[in-house]
């Protein structure tokens, strides 16, 4: 459940978040520490991980963000090993290849 701004509670889906199996979380996916500007260390996930969630998760991303993030991550040397390898653990491959065949 989650309190609404006006104090009232709403039950939530499952489907309302985006999750991520441990067995796919666990691979060889490039995670990295990075420190904010307030010391606190973060850990990250590289960009071809980042487009991979985005390709996957497309039908609850804002059209404006999606199109951006996959035009922007095409326009600068995309590492297409790397994107592809991810694709092929997230079942997204052809998905990738599309865009791939469009954008380069």
């Amino acid at each position: 459940m989650i309190l609404n701004s006006d104090g009232t509670i709403r039950k939530t889906l499952i489907s309302d978040y985006f999750c991520v199996k441990r067995v796919i979380a666990a691979c060889s996916v490039d995670l990295s520490l990075s420190q904010t500007p307030m010391g606190n260390l973060i850990r990250l996930y590289d960009k071809e991980r980042c487009i991979c969630d985005l390709i996957r998760d497309r039908k609850h991303t804002d059209m404006q963000i999606y199109s951006q993030g996959i035009k922007e991550y095409f326009n600068r040397q995309p590492n297409m090993r790397k994107l592809l390898k991810y694709g092929r653990q997230f079942g997204i491959e052809e998905k990738i290849r599309t865009y791939s065949e469009v954008l380069l």
